[in-house]
């Protein structure tokens, strides 16, 4: 008897309640919502910031003007792939005034273009360039224009940092009064191992070139690199920083608005920006010991510094590469099942649950703001 009640239990809840969620999810109404999506680096869907986004835009239920759900495979602008080949995609500079004019949400999710290596093979001797990407002159155009006009947009992680040109930095920067300052970070679960192809391809190459040193870190800890100044800085934990239940943590405001947790935990790459007189809603701490501060001061680099920044009332800065955080492909779906797994995952201690306690409420915020201005 007592084993019937469990196989009862196990297939409400792995069959008939993910069936129900689905009708659910099936019966919602869609709305139509133009979302324009830049992607300069995608050279695979999974794990990339479409994917993530695709997943809240399914969760909403919002379609394209063509009244079906988007597919960021293809359902956006800066790099697409065609038979193993790339094209560009992206307005000429005469049709930036229309596509501002009808777009209800620009994302630039990704611009840090691709390497001749992620094309083909290099040749001997060969040297290793930016075949695309960064933020170009009709980039800046078309911000500027969607700012003048106020429509919804967000500007993630790689968009001032190289290879964004210099100039278009400066004016971009000199518009929004958000600035670069030169560096990179990312979390690394263990430092003894290769922490992997990202805004910098070979930490321990750089640090040999920097250090004359061989790399030994171990465990858990932090990497800064500036690779315009071949710099990098390496903070172990237990050692120049504090073990921390949360690398990013948000302002009240911030948590009431977007509805983030005070703290989460985040592992990939951000950006060191500097806010300027700009809000910013969330922070990275890197919480160091008193050695790690006297490295820090040495080069120059804040305790904190702005992981989520409000420039105007409808852009935002985006200084790590959140879009990268894992979501799943069914459960935006299952319409009674979705908001049982943000609840589930609504513990930030854990940077796998990043998508659900931080990345997801923020867009579905900026999506409702879009909503509003589209229907006013």
């Amino acid at each position: 008897m007592k084993t019937t009640r469990v196989l009862i239990i196990v297939v409400l809840v792995i069959v008939i309640i993910p069936l129900i969620g689905y009708a659910g999810w099936m019966l919602k109404k869609g709305e139509s919502l133009e979302v324009f999506v830049v992607n300069k680096s995608l050279t695979e869907y999974r794990g990339s910031e479409n994917r993530a986004m695709n997943s809240v835009l399914n969760r909403q239920k919002i379609l394209t003007a063509g009244n079906r759900l988007y597919n960021l495979k293809t359902d956006h602008h800066g790099l697409l792939w065609d038979k193993g080949e790339y094209m560009v995609k992206f307005p000429r500079l005469n049709e930036l005034d229309r596509v501002a004019e009808i777009s209800d949400m620009v994302y630039y999710a990704d611009a840090s273009g691709i390497m001749t290596s992620d094309t083909r093979s290099l040749g001997e001797g060969e040297t290793d360039q930016v075949e695309y990407g960064g933020i170009n002159n009709t980039d800046y155009t078309f911000i500027r224009k969607l700012i003048s006009m106020d429509k919804p947009l967000v500007l993630e992680c790689s968009f001032l940092g190289p290879p964004t040109e210099p100039l278009v930095r400066y004016n971009l920067e000199q518009m929004t009064d958000v600035y670069y300052v030169g560096w990179l970070g990312t979390y690394v679960k263990d430092l003894s191992r290769e922490p992997g192809h990202g805004a910098v391809e070979d930490c321990k190459e750089m640090y040999r070139n920097y250090t004359g040193k061989e790399w030994s870190f171990r465990g858990p800890g932090i990497i800064l690199v500036n690779t315009g100044a071949g710099r990098i800085l390496v903070l172990e934990e237990g050692k120049e920083i504090h073990t921390s239940d949360g690398l990013i943590v948000s302002t009240e405001d911030a948590m009431e608005k977007y509805g983030f947790p005070e703290a989460v935990n985040y592992s990939g790459w951000f950006t060191l920006l500097h806010p300027g007189r700009n809000e910013v809603c969330s922070e990275f701490q890197l919480n160091p010991t008193e050695e790690g501060k006297q490295l820090l001061n040495e080069f120059g680099i804040p305790e904190t510094f702005p992981a989520l920044i409000h420039a105007e009332d409808n852009l935002w800065f985006l200084a790590g590469d959140f879009g990268k955080c894992k979501s799943s492909k069914v459960i935006p779906r299952l319409w009674s099942v979705g908001p049982f797994m943000e609840w589930l995952n609504g513990n930030g201690k854990n940077e796998s649950n990043f998508f659900y306690t931080y990345y997801q409420p923020f867009m579905r915020t900026v999506l409702e703001e879009a909503r509003e201005m589209k229907s006013n």
